[in-house]
């Protein structure tokens, strides 16, 4: 649509005009010979005029088809019953002339391939609740409410013939207003025209025009040459497939030049174009673009289309290209599996309910295909993202990372070859991070069905989201800065369909499943955790005997804690705080509380940046291994007044406090890197600061104490590697995801015979990453002689 204001009119009839009783007649002997023999090949042509109707065509079929009564019923459902309308179903002739389907054609078709050739056009807009035009909605709403007026009996000079046009006014491609209606219908001889035109637009243009949409400048016009009671086929020859237009956009978009009705669902002129309408619907409904055309085009006999073209109007939100890969991942468009995805031989067009609708019609709106339809196929890519445009940038990240994952890469490779997760549905609940998108992808290929959600509100990176949905067609359920409602939300929705195999960071998903959506916990072969909180958290549940299902402790493996937590977090938490504040570390006391795997790695980066180190330890051998390495160590009591960085990373609850809070310096820094929000007492901190707090900048909130002391509290207490920064490198990431990724594999094959336990990685996937990792690296190690590998398994040689 042009910028500026346009106007652009559509036009519809009713079920009684000729060339839709035509459409029915056709319809109805489609459908008869469906029923009888859903094998049947057809394509019935229908003319009616006065006092006649002629049938003629291709039938194949093993169904009794009578023709003259499927006729003489349409024509007497649609109202055709007296015979001073000039027309009527006991008295018209019915001439026949119908032959075989061509055995050329047939040899084809018999084998999957189209039952024509052509091209076919499928539209949406977002311009109405159907996905249609405004102006043919419109013009098929007041049809419709024609009908009902005269079948009801409430407007009885009503006969079957009639038209409907619609003028809408856009303004920059939106509709605004009702420009102009015309309605004409057939009326019997005796009502006056003042009366009926008064009746139909209180009864029926009022009815469905939207108040809003009218105002004074909309004009009306009812039966404007002032009389219409000759009509039907005594008043104009009616041919099947002639309202095309109608039956399609009314104008507003392209057609296709093969007729509906009348046609078997092998004729792809009929059912191509049904898909290619519910393509375009789950495109607009997905949010991929707000206007869609699709083009498809076959050759008869064969299987694939020959072309498949997508148009967006330029209201594209990703790239067209991107979502001609999304058309072609998702939609098999051979003639079969159209019929098969759109349940054509489960609601043949001609059935009796539906038939003063026409096949067309519903064809056009896609109704046969699932109802109105809100974008199912292409929903199953999209979830809740925050921008599906940003799915370019977010592509390019991931690409980036995956370039620095080679074991997860080889790992994803034979995925794809084995389908080791073929049909088993997953629910993640992990960082929305590039490097979590590899991981989604490479469970994708080996067959899993993913449903991905965020394990933490500030974590997700929306790109990386909006790529998953856009260039993956993964289910990602994940926005940067949810808030609470919206964050468990997602992990509800992350568990529809009812998960086989749980993949956590820090176990809220598990925990959800087992107290508020305990529905799918029978059908869960196994899960995995990647965090050491989440570890905790399931080993307390499985120690009480309410862990309903086994858990790979992913945490545990070597390649994942001993290079993840200890390289991974060490790097990207400096990162995340030296991002939030741009603070220079060195000569800073930089004050670790927890001495875990973590601890290690944040103190050894600090040293390396020039920070004097203190530790804080609950545990004694912890803390003397802290102190042997170098680090000064005391209680956080001791070190609350020392303290320029305060960095947490214990799992634990309350880490800092109120009388540490009490005690700190002027400017202190408070940071976490432990899974949850908790480590730092953060509603006490508010108390004390008088329930204020300003953003300094986008991840620092500074409180400012009774006494004037300042504390800056990075990331809202949450984890700052993920919130300030982009969690930890690819490079690390790959082992601790390669383990996921085996460990799904693990489940799904031997997960039924494991006890509702928290379970080690076996050492066999550990091994398998390290050798891959130091191959990807280039490095070689030694192997053990077998006169080495038989003194190692012995006991009698010594000294």
């Amino acid at each position: 649509m042009a910028k500026g204001r346009s106007v652009f009119t559509s036009e519809s009839v009713t079920e009684g005009h000729p060339d839709k009783l035509a459409d029915q007649i056709s319809d109805g002997l489609l459908d008869a010979a469906l029923t009888g023999d859903p094998h049947s090949r057809v394509a019935i042509k229908t003319l009616v005029t006065t006092g006649v109707v002629f049938v003629a065509g291709e039938m194949t079929t093993q169904a009794t088809v009578d023709v003259p009564a499927i006729t003489r019923e349409t024509i007497r459902d649609v109202g055709y019953t007296r015979a001073k309308y000039g027309f009527d179903c006991d008295t018209c002739s019915i001439i026949t002339s119908i032959d075989r389907q061509s055995p050329d054609i047939a040899m084809g078709v018999d084998t999957g391939g189209a039952g024509d050739q052509g091209m076919m056009f499928g539209f949406a807009c977002k311009e109405t609740p159907e996905l249609m035009p405004m102006p043919i909605d419109m013009a098929h709403r007041l049809v419709r409410r024609l009908s009902e007026m005269r079948r009801s009996g409430r407007l009885p000079f009503l006969r079957p013939d009639g038209k409907s046009q619609v003028t809408v006014q856009y303004e920059n491609g939106r509709p605004i207003r009702i420009d102009t209606v015309v309605v004409s219908t057939q009326h019997a001889p005796s009502v006056g025209t003042d009366e009926l035109r008064r009746e139909l637009e209180e009864h029926v243009i009022r009815a469905v025009i939207p108040e809003e949409l009218r105002d004074r400048n909309t004009r009306i016009h009812i039966n404007p040459t002032g009389r219409f009671v000759i009509g039907g086929p005594q008043g104009d020859t009616g041919l099947t497939g002639r309202k095309i237009i109608v039956d399609t956009y009314g104008g507003y978009a392209h057609h296709g030049g093969g007729a509906f009705s009348g046609k078997d669902p092998t004729k792809v002129d009929r059912s191509a174009a049904y898909m290619a309408r519910y393509i375009a619907k789950n495109i607009v409904a997905a949010g991929l673009a707000s206007h869609c055309e699709i083009q498809v085009a076959y050759a008869i006999g064969i299987r694939k289309p020959v072309s498949v073209f997508v148009e967006t109007f330029g209201t594209e939100r990703i790239p067209v290209s991107t979502i001609e890969l999304l058309v072609n991942k998702h939609f098999d468009l051979s003639p079969l599996e159209i019929i098969r995805e759109l349940e054509l031989m489960q609601d043949s067009p001609g059935r009796k309910s539906t038939r003063p609708r026409s096949s067309a019609r519903r064809s056009a709106r896609n109704e046969t295909a699932r109802g109105a339809g809100e974008g199912e196929a292409m929903d199953a890519t999209q979830g809740d993202v925050k921008d599906i445009g940003l799915a370019a940038k977010g592509r390019t990240r991931i690409d980036w990372a995956d370039g620095q994952m080679p074991v997860l890469r080889s790992i994803r490779e034979r995925f794809a070859r084995e389908k080791p997760l073929k049909g088993l549905r997953l629910a993640a609940c992990l960082h929305v991070t590039s490097e979590t998108a590899n991981l989604a992808v490479t469970l994708a290929a080996g067959g899993a069905i993913v449903r991905l959600c965020a394990s933490n509100p500030l974590s997700t990176q929306d790109d990386v989201a909006a790529s998953l949905v856009a260039h993956h067609g993964i289910q990602v359920f994940a926005i940067k800065g949810e808030d609470n409602e919206t964050y468990y939300r997602h992990i509800l929705q992350a568990l529809e369909g009812g998960p086989h195999l749980t993949m956590d960071d820090g176990a809220d998903l598990v925990s959800v499943l087992h107290s508020r959506q305990r529905d799918p916990l029978p059908g869960i072969i196994g899960g995995t955790e990647e965090t050491t909180t989440g570890v905790v958290r399931l080993t307390s549940m499985a120690k009480e005997g309410v862990l309903a299902y086994p858990i790979i402790a992913v945490n545990d493996a070597m390649t994942k804690h001993f290079f993840d937590n200890r390289y991974g977090t060490g790097q990207s938490t400096l990162d995340g705080i030296i991002r939030a504040t741009n603070l220079l570390i060195a000569g800073l006391n930089v004050v670790i509380a927890g001495y875990g795997w973590c601890g290690r790695g944040v103190a050894m980066r600090a040293r390396g940046l020039g920070a004097l180190v203190i530790v804080t330890e609950i545990d004694p051998v912890k803390a003397l291994e802290a102190a042997l390495d170098g680090y000064q160590v005391m209680p956080m009591d001791e070190a609350a007044r020392l303290g320029d960085i305060f960095i947490t990373l214990t799992g634990d609850k309350h880490v800092l406090g109120r009388r540490h809070f009490e005690t700190m310096k002027d400017g202190a820094v408070l940071a976490n890197s432990g899974h949850f929000n908790v480590e730092i007492d953060i509603p006490t901190l508010h108390d004390l600061a008088g329930g204020r707090a300003q953003r300094l900048r986008d991840y620092v909130d500074q409180y400012t104490l009774p006494s004037g002391r300042r504390i800056n509290l990075l990331g809202e207490g949450r984890l700052i590697n993920l919130a300030a920064a982009e969690g930890h490198p690819a490079a690390v990431m790959d082992m601790s995801f390669a383990n996921q990724a085996l460990s799904a594999e693990y489940l799904a094959r031997d997960g039924r015979g494991l006890q509702r336990l928290v379970h080690p990685v076996p050492p066999a996937i550990d091994r398998e990453i390290a050798r891959l990792k130091l191959q990807s690296l280039g490095i070689r190690i030694d192997a053990l002689t077998s006169e080495q590998q038989a003194y190692l398994s012995s006991w009698s040689e010594g000294t």
